[in-house]
């Protein structure tokens, strides 16, 4: 027999937790003799608390500060990639790319083939690791094939050297060291051990290390910082191609180096803003939509025109774009764009303001306020609480019986598990 179990959470919590307006309705119809009606009150409540929830993040969304103040970045040649990060401002600068950056590396000297082994010291080790005038450490592989000394040097990652064996053609192959970070932070130089050891750390007063590249192994690439040149007169260095705040807030990766310059600008862009602003109409029209249909109101669409106008001059609102037409919000792209790029600063004190501070709309120094986005928020939020507050004291009935069907629900658990009990021994 299974055991009997409640809603997840608790049999009670499902009825407290639930909407107001499901007890509501059902309590209403009981009293004036109608038949209740199921659980679609409930439905109709949990319908409108989500459109409410749609609506709040769609508002929240369009006020952050990030929406209100995008550019967007590019560049002239696909050399150069720019990026536009939150804080960027808008402006135009020419680039040119002298050099990429590129991680130092050497070859070996000595040739072998892979399955023929080696004598660690016929590829000249071991070898010091100098970086900054220190000994990070040492290169000691052992003896072994050529994949196998590359392999034994792999391990001693913690040097900043990788190694691989690369082919030269004929089943030939030569050792190859590079450099694990790109730039000249990365850069190494191998050097003849000393007798004795010279210690890990930086080099002592008059150690001349003996250099082992033009022996052991020859130079392939240095280990070199990549290098852009602004129009502005700015010489900027990077190790990882990346250069940040080229423009204030841009960020420019080089992919290709050139004589030619590229030009980085970066403009305004109100796409997201406008998206931002649709997402709220239509959030507000879906909410009071349903509020409509779940409690036959019409009172939330006809505080439409006072949500939009009071106390920001109707001439403001309209020159956003936003106007009430027959019961529902209406927003007209074109008139906003135009609003915003004639004046940001006074198109988003009327929609979303970032205080309650008085902000200049009309050219007049208006009262503080709450923006049309709020009051939207504010109308919805009271039409669902108006279709919802008649017989509150229905939920708090229930609330009260919490604890007796809380223990009618334990008590069932525990004849449950007697009768399991008891049939097991049959």
């Amino acid at each position: 027999m299974d055991a009997v179990e409640g809603p997840r959470g608790g049999l009670v919590s499902a009825y407290v937790t639930a909407p107001a307006a499901a007890f509501d309705a059902a309590a209403t119809a009981r009293r004036n003799g109608q038949p209740p009606a199921g659980g679609q009150e409930a439905d109709d409540a949990r319908a409108i608390n989500l459109k409410l929830a749609s609506l709040r993040t769609a508002a929240d969304a369009l006020t952050a500060a990030a929406s209100w103040a995008p550019v967007t970045a590019a560049a002239s040649s696909p050399s150069v990639v720019a990026v536009a990060h939150p804080a960027a401002v808008a402006g135009a600068v020419d680039v040119t790319v002298s050099r990429l950056a590129s991680a130092k590396s050497v070859v070996s000297t000595q040739e072998a083939t892979l399955s023929q082994r080696l004598e660690e010291a016929t590829l000249g080790f071991p070898l010091d690791v100098i970086r900054d005038g220190q000994k990070i450490g040492s290169l000691r592989p052992g003896s072994g094939t050529m994949n196998e000394i590359a392999a034994a040097l792999r391990k001693a990652s913690d040097l900043g050297v990788t190694a691989v064996a690369i082919s030269i053609g004929d089943g030939k192959y030569r050792l190859q060291l590079t450099a694990t970070k790109s730039g000249q932070d990365g850069s190494f130089e191998l050097a003849q051990p000393t007798d004795p050891p010279r210690p890990r750390g930086p080099l002592a007063a008059g150690d001349v290390p003996v250099s082992a590249e033009g022996a052991a192994f020859e130079a392939v690439a240095p280990g070199a910082d990549a290098q852009l040149r602004t129009s502005d007169g700015r010489t900027l260095a990077s190790s990882t191609n990346t250069f940040p705040d080229v423009l204030p807030g841009v960020t420019v990766t080089a992919t290709q180096a050139g004589p030619d310059p590229v030009t980085v600008t970066a403009k305004p862009d109100t796409s997201r803003v406008v998206a931002g602003l649709r997402a709220v109409v239509e959030a507000t029209n879906a909410a009071l939509d349903q509020i409509g249909r779940g409690s036959g109101t019409s009172d939330a669409a006809t505080g439409l025109a006072a949500a939009l106008t009071a106390p920001v001059a109707a001439s403001a609102v309209a020159r956003v774009g936003l106007r009430v037409d027959e019961g529902r919000l209406a927003f007209d792209e074109t008139a906003f764009r135009a609003a915003h790029q004639s004046d940001p600063v006074a198109v988003r004190a009327v929609v979303a303001p970032t205080s309650t501070a008085g902000a200049l709309v009309d050219g007049t120094a208006q009262d503080a306020q709450a923006g049309v986005v709020e009051r939207l928020i504010d109308v919805t939020g009271r039409a669902a609480l108006s279709a919802a507050e008649p017989l509150a004291e229905v939920r708090t009935a229930y609330q009260r019986q919490q604890p007796q069907l809380e223990s009618a629900l334990a008590s069932l658990q525990q004849q449950s598990a007697w009768l399991q009990g008891r049939l097991a021994q049959v």
